[in-house]
């Protein structure tokens, strides 16, 4: 089969409709219509089911307009809570706190009530974000309603507070939980053994240990697993083979991150390696779990370009009957493209469409990057509009793909694209950078000026070789004053 035709049959909607689970997806939605389709009829005074108009919610929960729209529909309609609680979670997710309190005040006049997870679920997202101000007012809301905050609404808050790093108020929640008579259970304290274990505090460790103990809940290698990766960022070995001997002394059964962690913190080690994969190789997965222990085996003989090891295990997963996942396709499509073993994506590509595995961003990326390689842009035209179909938007990353491919052939194409970047605030320093190449490659040095004087206003993070690399060219073309205030900015980037 014609390689360049099978990846045009790849993006057909038809053949790639994504499963019916699949709550993101809109290829299929109320009796096989569209989402503008329901929209429409929404406005009609139809109401469709309530996980339709929430999953309209979630496909356009990044679109402020849209959901602004679809506030108006709803409260012209007769939502039920379902449909309420997610217009209030959108609102929350896009940071409008004012919105969310009017959407709160008007839940009497459709005669309906919030629920404990609404509020949860609000806490959850302020917290993300971390404007505790708004979740202190959604604390106070949540009282106003007669809820009692439950030990979802605690770990929530907890986690929140450890992304700050604010210990004394973790403390300060954890007596509260004490004084309503609340047990941490399994999730509070794997919340807390990675907060702890970050900061390589060992000792608040084995005292989580010692309190689960008590409450008679199983060890959890969660607080080892955040401990063996503080050390072997700091390539302390002696330490990870010390918390390795705890953990089987302990009979603390290591889980798919202990193993992802083992093997990152040896990648140098190619025995310690092969111990650990060995060791990994008795564990009785589950089936999801089998699939991110051989995602796992794969980024790491990927990273080292071990083509041998990745058919292996490639051939591995097919023995044993292991389908693929979106990140395993995303490790091989990379892998086999460094390799040059284009066969193999070509076979990849026709197992993503027999899966009906609808991409999500970083696969799309992955192909984009595949076929812009190639020259095929046709297949790269494809991709992009299969984006638009799925809703899901470039970012950085896909159009500093598309400057690198398009560059070469069509420097005016890869201008266009950066000024959509600009448009979006989404150039970074490696479009200046990838643009560069390109400019570097014509020879034409008055646009490697403007793109360099352009770069440094910007004053964008840029990588130490990158700076002495363009002051080299400058000092290499005699343009001495451009070259000195390049080699400048080093004092001024990490």
């Amino acid at each position: 089969m014609n390689p360049c035709k099978l990846s045009h049959q790849i993006f057909i909607k038809s053949q790639i409709s994504p499963s019916h689970n699949d709550s993101c997806s809109h290829s299929r939605w109320h009796l096989n219509e569209t989402p503008e389709e329901v929209i429409d009829k929404m406005r009609k005074g139809q109401d469709p089911i309530p996980t339709t108009v929430v999953r309209l919610l979630k496909l356009y929960q990044h679109d402020r307009a849209k959901i602004e729209d679809l506030t108006k529909i709803i409260q012209n309609g007769r939502p039920n809570i379902i449909v309420f609680d997610g217009l209030i979670s959108t609102w929350g997710k896009l940071g409008d706190l004012e919105k969310v309190t009017q959407l709160l005040e008007q839940l009497n006049s459709f005669s309906l009530r919030p629920t404990d997870r609404l509020f949860n679920s609000l806490i959850h997202i302020f917290g993300r974000k971390r404007d505790f101000q708004a979740m202190n007012r959604i604390l106070l809301q949540m009282h106003h309603y007669g809820f009692k905050p439950n030990l979802y609404t605690f770990t929530t808050m907890i986690a929140n507070f450890a992304k700050i790093n604010d210990e004394k108020t973790i403390l300060m929640v954890r007596n509260q939980m004490e004084r309503l008579g609340m047990k941490p259970n399994q999730s509070v304290f794997n919340v807390l053994f990675d907060y702890y274990g970050k900061k390589g505090d060992k000792d608040s460790i084995d005292k989580l240990n010692q309190e689960m103990a008590q409450l008679e809940l199983s060890p959890s290698p969660v607080g080892y697993n955040t401990l063996l990766s503080y050390f072997g960022k700091k390539n302390d070995l002696d330490t990870v083979a010390q918390l390795r001997d705890e953990m089987k002394t302990k009979q603390i059964k290591p889980d798919l991150v202990t193993y992802a962690t083992l093997i990152d913190v040896y990648h140098n080690r190619p025995d310690l390696v092969e111990e650990v994969v060995s060791e990994s190789s008795e564990n009785d997965w589950s089936q999801k779990d089998r699939v991110g222990y051989y995602n796992v085996l794969l980024k790491h003989y990927g990273k080292l370009s071990n083509l041998k090891r990745t058919i292996e295990i490639h051939e591995e997963m097919k023995k044993n009957e292991v389908l693929p996942d979106k990140f395993t396709f995303v490790t091989l499509i990379t892998t086999y493209m460094k390799l040059n073993q284009l066969e193999r994506v070509e076979e990849l590509l026709v197992m993503l469409r027999s899966l009906r595995i609808a991409p999500e961003l970083p696969l799309f990326n992955t192909l984009l990057n595949y076929f812009g390689k190639l020259n095929r842009f046709d297949d790269v035209q494809l991709v992009i509009d299969e984006m638009g179909r799925q809703k899901v938007n470039l970012d950085s990353f896909s159009y500093n793909i598309l400057i690198l491919h398009r560059g070469r052939e069509d420097l005016y194409a890869a201008l266009n694209l950066k000024a959509q970047m600009d448009q979006k605030n989404m150039t970074d320093a490696c479009t200046y950078i990838t643009l560069m190449s390109h400019f570097k490659t014509h020879r034409n040095s008055q646009m490697m000026r403007t793109l360099w004087t352009e770069l440094l206003q910007r004053k964008l993070p840029i990588k130490k070789s990158e700076i002495e690399s363009a002051s080299r060219y400058f000092a290499s073309i005699g343009d001495l004053e451009m070259s000195s205030s390049v080699l400048a900015t080093l004092q001024n980037n990490t």
